[in-house]
């Protein structure tokens, strides 16, 4: 028997941009027309592996077929469906946006070639496709209600309305593969009166760890049966999300206790017994939030971070083009708040690491963030990557080993503190959003998409959620609370953050002298939580003593201009620096600068050639005969050397100084004088 391998084609939502796949939406006609082969079928087996490269994990989802109705599929029985993430050996991947396919679904398949290939594949005779693309891929059948789900579109009726839109938008009619009828199959698992479900209890409870739902009722059968879930990726759209065999703790012809799954949303749930039928719920159950889950063997394990970077935390790093503005200008800001905005919530240990040339979403020890180009119209996707110990063969400790984020470089993003346009998505929520995901959250779907959680499942062009709801810092902080406390798989623990203050980006910082009085003009290029600056000055660069408080401009990615006036400079060298303070009382001091107000003596220090290279030679005038000790400081009054010199002239090798700025400060009995040079 012949295998082909095939990606579900990105089928996209269908309210603007969604947050589950953050993919712009795309008609069923545009999707069919686009599809090189379209099928129906159940999925009957699942197999991950690496690819050839060693980067990433996939899942090869085997579907029987029922019919095709797209592409030249003729010898074929079953095709490999290529799905994103899986888990091999002791390692584990989690996408997201993510198409996840469970034994035994059943529905209709968009799909088109892949190039992914490993060893295992290679060896069959086969047609290859990836699973970049995921949403409305896959439209699955929902026999206890008759109807078919792609996301957000639900379709009322199968074999008249759907089968006859493919049929429209081909040209031809569906081959039959293998006997297979969707209204024979409503029928047969027709919904029993809801009223066999009494009750339930929690009614508000949490997805993907390890909470117990009881569930009370009549007729629910002796044999244990599954239990699915309102899908939080689609809004609740169906329900579908299978608890795993090992999560069913107790089964009985009366009440049933179950651990709600990994992403679970609010929404109806059901029960298929083994002989009388499907109970839909009569209320739905409110998932306030939903975690990852590692899934193995039949039951699910929750996840922690450990410390990663060997400082309590993980070290995220940017492209190189990311970093510097050449993707998106902006963009590495409004990624930092976003990290912030998490990290002064939960104290999560988030920190930016030094830039990096990668330019690869792979399983490379990296934590990247970047621009790139993403298959169809995906803008967002976070991908986490998770090891497992144990002992035995049982592996239920789980921990994050890397994250990679990648934004798609061809959206039309919106930087900045206001709105973006009904045709721009908002990079910081979308960040924001990422990182959450990150953050070992999956969706949730309470509320509407102005009103829900950072998590929710949808983001819509032309809004923003910048801020995060008590759901969103609920569930992280639970995360954090395994990490901070939980010690596995010999791993030191991570520890928490103080969120230490992020830049205040500072263009300049200059003075001079105007008629008596020092002017100070400094300007910035963004602030953060920018309280204010303290203008200090100093005579010795030692003692410095505070001269003004200027009020900042809190958190702007704007340019900002700032000056103050010190009306009483001292005579000879003045000293100034800034001390910037945040909101939360974090502060740092800028690099020195000096103004010099002339005595009655001229100054009698200069410095050549500026910019030096190799030699700086200091020159008094020829007239002074005073004793002076120089000395040799960085831009942060730290002194690098200290000697002393009666000469008018002295030659300084500046070989061994690093490229920057320096000053050289000469001072005698009677005056001081300084002057600043760059090292190149």
């Amino acid at each position: 028997m012949k295998k082909i391998y095939l990606l579900a084609l990105c089928c996209f939502c269908s309210f603007g941009l969604s947050a589950q796949c953050l993919i712009k939406e795309i008609s069923i006609e545009t999707r069919i027309q686009a599809a090189e082969y379209i099928v129906e079928g159940k999925v009957i087996a699942k197999q991950s592996f690496w690819d050839d490269e060693g980067y990433n994990i996939y899942t090869s989802n085997t579907i029987l077929l029922h019919k095709t109705f797209k592409g030249q599929l003729t010898d074929f029985q079953t095709i490999e469906l290529i799905t994103r993430g899986g888990i091999v050996g002791l390692e584990m991947q989690i996408d997201h946006p993510r198409l996840q396919l469970n034994i035994g679904d059943i529905g209709l398949f968009l799909l088109h070639p892949s190039t992914i290939k490993n060893e295992q594949t290679a060896k069959v005779n086969a047609l290859y496709c990836t699973s970049e693309y995921v949403s409305q891929g896959y439209i699955k059948y929902n026999f206890s209600s008759g109807k078919a789900v792609d996301g957000h579109t639900i379709y009322e009726e199968v074999t008249t309305e759907l089968y006859t839109l493919i049929e429209q938008n081909t040209g031809k009619s569906y081959r039959v593969v293998a006997p297979f009828n969707f209204d024979k199959m409503t029928r047969e698992l027709s919904t029993v009166t809801t009223k066999s479900i009494t009750s339930f209890s929690p009614t508000t409870i949490t997805a993907g760890t390890e909470s117990i739902l009881t569930i009370n009722g009549t007729n629910f059968g002796n044999s244990q049966g599954s239990i699915e879930f309102a899908n939080a990726d689609n809004g609740g759209a169906t329900i579908n999300i299978a608890a795993l065999s090992e999560q069913i703790k107790t089964w009985t012809n009366t009440q049933i206790t179950v651990e709600v799954p990994s992403d679970a949303g609010t929404g109806n749930f059901e029960i298929i017994t083994t002989s009388n039928g499907t109970f839909t719920s009569s209320a739905p159950l409110v998932v306030s939030y939903n975690q990852s889950n590692a899934e193995n063997s039949g039951d699910a394990y929750p996840t922690q971070f450990v410390d990663d970077n060997g400082m309590g935390g993980i070290t995220f790093q940017y492209h190189t083009d990311f970093a510097d503005g050449t993707d998106l200008a902006g963009a590495d800001l409004a990624f930092l708040r976003a990290m912030n905005t998490w990290c002064t919530a939960t104290n999560i240990n988030w920190i930016r690491g030094a830039d990096s040339n990668v330019d690869i979403i792979a399983n490379d020890g990296v934590n990247i963030v970047r621009f790139g180009p993403i298959p169809g119209s995906t803008i967002g996707r976070t991908t986490s990557r998770w090891f497992a110990c144990g002992s035995g063969g049982v592996f239920e400790d789980w921990y994050v080993s890397e994250i990679d984020i990648v934004f798609n470089e061809n959206t039309n993003w919106y930087i900045g503190n206001g709105f973006p346009s009904g045709s721009q998505s908002d990079f910081e929520s979308v960040a924001l959003h990422e990182l959450g995901h990150a953050h070992q959250l999956g969706h949730t779907n309470n509320g509407t998409n102005s009103t829900g959680d950072v998590m929710y499942f949808q983001i819509l062009n032309g809004s923003v959620k910048r801020a995060l709801s008590t759901n969103d810092e609920a569930g992280a902080d639970d995360v954090f609370a395994r990490s901070n406390s939980n010690m596995i798989c010999s791993q030191n623990l991570m520890i928490a953050s103080d969120c230490g203050t992020l830049p205040v980006e500072l263009l300049y910082f200059d003075g001079k002298l105007v008629n008596t009085q020092a002017l100070l003009s400094w300007e910035t290029a963004s602030e953060f939580g920018n309280a204010g600056f303290e203008v200090q000055q100093s005579q010795d660069t030692k003692n410095w003593k505070a001269l003004g408080f200027v009020k900042g401009h809190g958190t702007t990615l704007e340019t900002k201009h700032y000056k103050y006036y010190d009306e009483e400079p001292k005579l000879g060298v003045n000293y100034y620096r800034l001390k910037q303070i945040d909101t939360d009382k974090n502060y740092e001091y800028s690099e020195l600068i000096s103004v010099y107000r002339k005595g009655t003596k001229k100054e009698s220090l200069t410095i050549f050639p500026n910019p030096v290279s190799n030699n700086l030679r200091i020159q008094l005038q020829k007239n002074d005969k005073r004793d002076y000790q120089f000395q040799l400081l960085d831009t942060y009054g730290n002194i690098l050397r200290t000697w002393f010199s009666a000469a008018v002239r002295y030659d300084l090798s500046t070989e061994d100084l690093p490229s920057g700025s320096y000053i050289i400060i000469a001072k005698s009995d009677q005056d001081n004088f300084s002057k600043r040079f760059v090292k190149q």
